[in-house]
């Protein structure tokens, strides 16, 4: 309400000074049209009449019709309220001095002993002045009523004076000029309307602009938020699924993939075999080289053994040291040669720490699959053959079958 308020307001302020400039920039045009009639009119009467009348009568309405035009030219729509009123009512003036000048015609134009001679002139410009000040005065209803009630109650005065000659015309200039008033207040109605749509229209679609701006920003910002999110939910799934240090995969997505293999080998009747590593006397590596230099090792034996599994291989790090290697559709000897074969290049793998030797072996244990096995049965005993090989002095692999 408080918005709809404050632009009813300003639209109220923005329409009253466009009706004042629409007044200002109309009534110039009246005035040009005076600047035609005036002489003619005068000229007309050249003889007729004294010429200081003629004169005095001529320069009353131009110097007045000079004026409004030369202040008219001074406005701007950008004023202030109190100088826009002061335009306004600075202009009424003088179009009712205007209205005095063009009232008095019959009276300095006409000769009083033969008031009937050329009368038709004054009163047909009389009536096109009054016309055209319905149209070109119609934005100010108080401008134009400045201006014709003057030429109306001295015409109507003259009449009455002379009313066995112009009974008829008085009634005629009352007809006219409230013709004019009616038709400048239906045109005033028009107008207004026609300004206060126009800028309501522009506060909407301003305020639609501004509304557009501020749902496509929100837009904008939801997308990224949203990628944020996307991201964010990536990077979540890749933490349960991954080790952070390793970048190998983690204990709990190994053991859903093995949940998922036990049961696919046996109905396609294939082998599949588990092997348990973990890295000899980790702890003293750290203890003596620092944990930076036992994360690096980690990562080194992590690409060792990445790098010699093959694509199906899953390898993940199941906690601290010890890593877990699935090998699917790999039958125990198979496995042996592979687990050998990793065992070697981590014995032989010269581990550098800042400008530090580091050397490493690595302890394996490995299973197979055997009938109603099932992922925590295997990784039960490829631990205790880990175990076993750890007891029987690490850097070896040992192999048990059954619990």
């Amino acid at each position: 309400m408080e918005f709809v308020k404050t632009t009813t307001n300003t639209v109220q302020e923005r329409v009253r000074a466009d009706l004042v400039g629409t007044y200002l920039a109309q009534s110039r045009v009246g005035v040009f049209i005076a600047f035609g009639l005036v002489p003619y009119l005068g000229l007309s009467f050249y003889g007729n009449v004294g010429l200081h009348r003629i004169i005095f009568w001529m320069l009353s309405v131009l110097l007045i019709d000079g004026y409004i035009v030369y202040t008219s030219y001074q406005f701007r729509l950008d004023m202030e309220p109190k100088e826009v009123d002061f335009f306004k009512n600075r202009q009424q003036l003088l179009h009712m001095f205007a209205g005095v000048a063009w009232g008095l015609a019959f009276t300095l134009l006409l000769d009083a002993r033969n008031p009937t001679v050329n009368d038709y002139r004054v009163a047909v410009c009389i009536a096109v002045v009054l016309a055209f000040s319905a149209s070109t005065m119609s934005a100010s209803l108080n401008g134009l009523l400045s201006f014709i009630i003057p030429i109306s109650i001295l015409t109507l005065a003259y009449f009455i004076a002379n009313f066995d000659q112009y009974a008829w015309w008085a009634f005629g200039l009352l007809g006219l000029v409230t013709s004019c008033v009616y038709f400048a207040w239906m045109t005033h109605r028009y107008i207004i309307e026609q300004l206060e749509n126009r800028y309501l229209n522009i506060d909407y679609t301003k305020e639609l602009e501004t509304l557009n701006k501020k749902i496509e920003e929100t837009n904008f910002n939801l997308m990224i938020r949203n990628q944020e999110l996307l991201d964010l939910q990536a990077k979540l799934k890749e933490l349960a699924t991954h080790d952070e240090l390793t970048g190998l995969h983690s204990r709990r997505y190994i053991i859903q993939r093995l949940r998922g293999k036990i049961p696919e080998a046996k109905r396609h009747h294939l082998s599949c075999c588990l092997a348990m590593m973990d890295v000899d006397y980790f702890k003293k590596v750290n203890d003596t080289y620092g944990h930076a230099a036992g994360d690096d090792v980690l990562r080194t034996v992590a690409m060792l053994i990445t790098n010699e599994l093959r694509q199906g291989d899953i390898v993940a790090r199941f906690g601290g040291e010890e890593f877990i290697i699935m090998l699917p559709m790999t039958d125990i000897k198979a496995a042996e040669h592979l687990v050998e074969r990793l065992r070697q290049l981590i014995e032989n793998q010269k581990f550098m720490f800042e400008n530090q030797l580091i050397s490493v072996t690595a302890s394996f244990g490995i299973t197979a699959m055997v009938p109603n096995d099932n992922a925590e049965r295997m990784i039960e005993r490829a631990d205790k053959a880990l175990f076993q090989a750890k007891n029987a002095g690490r850097n070896r692999i040992e192999t048990l079958l059954q619990a």
